[in-house]
């Protein structure tokens, strides 16, 4: 999978050239892997907190109250201001072009602000995650910065939602499942 930049609204987005083609095996594949459990998520937060200035992962939803759920909910943690600010931008520029899906529009930000082929090769590894809009949303994903839970008023701003208590809810269930 390679990624390159296009214009669009005079606004540079970097998606993967295949998006649809690289994470998409069928429904069927999906079901022995449903519902995704805690040590799950810790195998996937061990490999994506490698990433540089990723110093930790937390997950939050369904994993973090009950310990398994059909979708991975995560928070990756940085050490560098700019990163999240740079994800914030990315995503907003991305929500349009996936028709105003969020967790797409964050996916393909944190692939280009972490490095193409540092996060491309951290999610080879996790085989169920998967672009595909049609098919369950398997990982939904935030960059926030060490202190995130401090500054939900902040966030929310930034990374508009229609629920506007969605960064507060989150900062609620997150827990911190792997370190650097």
């Amino acid at each position: 999978m390679s990624f390159d930049s296009f214009e669009s609204d005079s606004t540079s987005h970097y998606l993967p050239d295949d998006i649809f083609d690289s994470f998409s095996p069928s429904l069927q594949d999906y079901l022995p892997h449903c519902p995704i459990t805690l040590g799950e998520a810790r195998a996937v937060a061990n490999i994506l907190v490698t990433l540089p200035h990723i110093v930790a992962i937390e997950v939050y939803g369904s994993i973090a109250r009950d310990s398994f759920g059909n979708d991975l909910d995560l928070v990756l943690v940085t050490d560098d201001e700019g990163l999240y600010q740079r994800f914030t931008k990315e995503t907003i520029a991305n929500l349009s072009t996936f028709g105003g899906k969020g967790p797409l529009a964050r996916a393909a930000a944190a692939a280009h602000v972490l490095g193409k082929s540092d996060f491309e090769t951290a999610l080879k590894r996790f085989e169920i995650y998967t672009f595909e809009p049609q098919i369950a949303k398997l990982l939904d994903l935030f960059i926030m910065p060490v202190g995130w839970k401090a500054r939900t008023d902040e966030i929310q701003r930034n990374l508009p939602h229609d629920n506007s208590s969605f960064v507060s809810d989150i900062a609620k269930d997150a827990r911190v499942i792997a370190t650097r």
